[in-house]
Order: structure tokens, then sequence, then C-alpha cells
């Protein structure tokens, strides 16, 4: 009946977010302070646009400002590569870009730089700031390994670069039941997911995502229970 609904409305005002960093103010304007716990939101970008340099930026703010505990599902980039992704942002150089493999060595082994991954890969008291699963192309235990981070890790934000890896080897109806038991997690364990997605390629004589092209839900690889259930 109507007459319990208040009271839902109180709990539900009261169910904490996780903001948004400081160079993404409007979105948490727009979301009226970030992002709720128990909700499933998706990236999707043309190839190049930089979607994973968006999560990254978004990750290291969370773990530096010990916002939220963070589990990465990396599909692409193992940990290693990871890593210094995290840490080139984290020291503002781009490491990849030295082309001298001793050079590089020597920089990250120089005490500044092992001080900075220290910091930024340890909580104060030495545990993780954060868990990473890298798996590319044995998805067949990924579910129990997300649910591991969950409950074992306490990761109660799980970013999965990029899903559409993983539909990629899935039927439209498992894909579907991926999704549910996404939402089955949400609301379960109040879990906060970031899908990172790719786009469908263009019909012949159209621009793609990564020309300009307008994209739309549709656009996004895969089931459309994915951006449905975001």
């Amino acid at each position: 009946g109507s007459d319990t609904i208040y009271e839902k409305i109180l709990e539900k005002a009261l169910v904490p977010k996780v903001a948004f960093p400081k160079f993404l103010d409007k979105l948490n304007y727009i979301t009226g302070g970030g992002v709720q716990v128990g909700t499933i939101n998706t990236v999707s970008a043309g190839s190049g646009s930089g979607k994973s340099t968006l999560i990254n930026q978004m990750v290291l703010d969370w773990i530096n400002g010990r916002i939220a505990n963070v589990g990465i599902v990396s599909l692409e980039a193992d940990r290693a590569d990871y890593g210094e992704n995290l840490l080139s942002a984290h020291i503002k150089q781009k490491l990849h870009l030295i082309d001298s493999p001793e050079a590089k060595f020597n920089l990250i082994a120089s005490e500044a730089v092992k001080d900075a991954a220290v910091k930024l890969f340890t909580n104060d008291d030495g545990t993780p700031s954060f868990y990473i699963i890298d798996e590319r192309g044995d998805y067949n235990a990924l579910q129990s390994k997300i649910e591991e981070l969950i409950i074992s890790c306490e990761c109660n934000v799980v970013v999965i670069d990029v899903l559409s890896d993983v539909f990629d080897t899935l039927s439209i109806d498992e894909q579907a039941k991926f999704m549910g038991w996404q939402k089955a997690i949400c609301k379960r364990y109040g879990t906060i997911f970031f899908n990172v997605m790719h786009t469908r390629k263009p019909a012949s004589n159209q621009k793609s995502a990564s020309q300009g092209a307008v994209m739309t839900e549709e656009s996004m690889m895969g089931s459309g229970t994915s951006y449905r259930s975001s």
C-alpha cells in the first residue's frame, strides 16, 4: 500500500553515493553527488576515444582519496600494463613513451618513483589499495572471481574493462543472464559496477564513432540488456 512509501523514501535518502573526481564536477551535479551504491553504469565510446583513460583517472582518484574499495577486471591490459598506466597518471609522466628499456627501468626503480608506487598501490597499513583480475580469454570462472573481489576483498566498486570482450564469447541469451547476475549482485551487496563497452562497426558508407558519428545506446556492441540495465 502507498502508506509504506514515505518510509521507503526516507530509507532511500540515506543510501550513500561514491562521488566522481573533481574534473567531473558537472557529472556530480547532474547525478546529485555521484554514483549511488547498487547500480550498474556503462561507459561506451568509439575506439581510441579514451574510455580506459577516463576510467583509470576515476580509479586513481578513488584509491588516492580512499573513497572506494575498487576491484578491477582488466580484460585487455595485464597487471603490469595496468599498473604502469595508473602509475604514469599518478606521477604525471607517461612511462610508455620512454623508448630505452634501461632508462625506463632505472626511472621506475628510482627512489622517487618507488615511493610514489608504494603510496599508490598500498594503504597506510600495508594492505592493497585495490585488487585486480587480469584475465584475457578464459572467462568461465569470471563471475565467481568477481564475487570473490566483492566478498573476500570487500570491493564496493567493480570496473570491467572491457565487458565487450566477455560478450563476444556469449550468445544473446547468455549476455542477458550475465546482466541479470550483475543486477542480483548489486541488490545483494550494494556493489557499483562500471562496464566499459565497445561500439558496433558502422554500416557501409557511414562514419564510425571514432570518426565523430553521433552515438546512441544501440551503438554499443552486444545485447541491449547491457544499456537497459544501466
